[in-house]
């Protein structure tokens, strides 16, 4: 057996790390490109589809409303929160609470794509059908259902923190700034996972289709309407929902603080992608559904609004940054 060292695994990951740099540097216009397309993506359609109900999902969170609808101890709030507001937020949410017990089958019941991504996001803007975004959402919540309890072998006693709520504008305001900077993270992954599918398939568009699902959600939602044929797009879509992208797996394992089962995690949402591909497949199939045709702008338009979004946000961080000071300063 073969054991390396953790000098050896540093040096490994130095060369991965120093061979990514290169690959990048080698490819400067595909970076350039890709970056500014995925930047235009999030912006103009997935955070518009996301963020809202993020903000008012976390509201609910910290409030703890829906408990008036709920027995004391029940811990379904907690779980429809999740669904609407999509990765991330169930789960971080659960590891604060519960920092000493393993579980990873209660992640996989709260890791699903958002309400508003779903329907909103790839029912709407990328098929064009309301129902046709309804149906996949409900699809991905009962095959989560389903692969929770043919996984959970015994009960865990796990905490939701049944204690009061946090007072309403406190939530307001803690909601906003943290779903702003969990929306942004997304983005970021977003952003660096389709420049190194773009660099990794440029002259390979089926490879690229195909590979975009595995990768990262958002864009692989996108190249996912771009298949051969319209089964291919109806499967890719759903597996793409199922699953998440590897993407979405690390964004889930960075905010969880308890232990997880990685590789058990990754191989039950792939199911999960499998499930929901098939019966995406036979919705497209039999209601002879089709993506609608791609609206996404010109390079040129792209290197504006990108400009633009990089000029605001910089703008905001010296703002943010020199708030202190002008608090101390005296105008009188």
């Amino acid at each position: 057996m073969v054991v390396i060292t953790h000098k050896a695994k540093n040096i490994i990951l130095l060369f991965v790390t120093l061979y990514i740099f290169v690959a990048f540097l080698l490819n400067s216009k595909t970076v350039a490109e890709s970056g500014i397309e995925a930047l235009t993506l999030c912006f103009l359609k997935i955070i518009p589809s996301i963020f809202p109900y993020m903000v008012i999902s976390t509201i609910l969170l910290k409030t703890r409303l829906l408990k008036l609808f709920f027995k004391k101890n029940s811990s379904l709030d907690i779980i429809l929160i999740s669904w609407i507001s999509g990765y991330i937020v169930g789960p971080k949410y659960l590891s604060e609470q519960n920092t000493d017990i393993e579980l990873t089958d209660y992640y996989i019941l709260l890791s699903n794509a958002g309400l508003g991504f779903v329907i909103s996001y790839i029912g709407v803007v990328l098929w064009n059908s309301f129902a046709f975004g309804v149906y996949l959402y409900l699809v991905q919540i009962i095959s989560s259902v389903a692969i929770y309890k043919m996984g959970k072998k015994k009960k865990t006693s796990i905490n939701f923190n049944n204690k009061a709520g946090t007072p309403y504008l406190t939530a307001i305001s803690d909601s906003v700034q943290q779903s702003t900077q969990t929306i942004l993270g997304m983005c970021g992954y977003t952003i660096i996972f389709s420049i190194i599918k773009d660099i990794l398939f440029a002259n390979n568009k089926a490879l690229s289709v195909l590979a975009s699902p595995f990768l990262e959600i958002s864009s692989g939602a996108y190249s996912s309407t771009t298949g051969y044929n319209t089964e291919l797009c109806g499967f890719l879509i759903g597996f793409t929902v199922g699953f998440g992208g590897i993407c979405m797996c690390m964004q889930t394992f960075s905010c969880i603080h308890t232990s997880i089962n990685k590789c058990k995690f990754i191989l039950k949402k792939i199911l999960q992608g499998i499930i929901c591909g098939f019966f995406s497949l036979l919705y497209v199939y039999f209601s002879k559904l089709e993506p609608t045709e791609s609206t996404i702008l010109s390079f040129e338009d792209q290197i504006y609004v990108g400009n633009t979004i990089i000029s605001a946000i910089f703008i905001f961080c010296i703002i943010i940054s020199i708030k202190k000071e002008l608090k101390n300063i005296d105008f009188s």
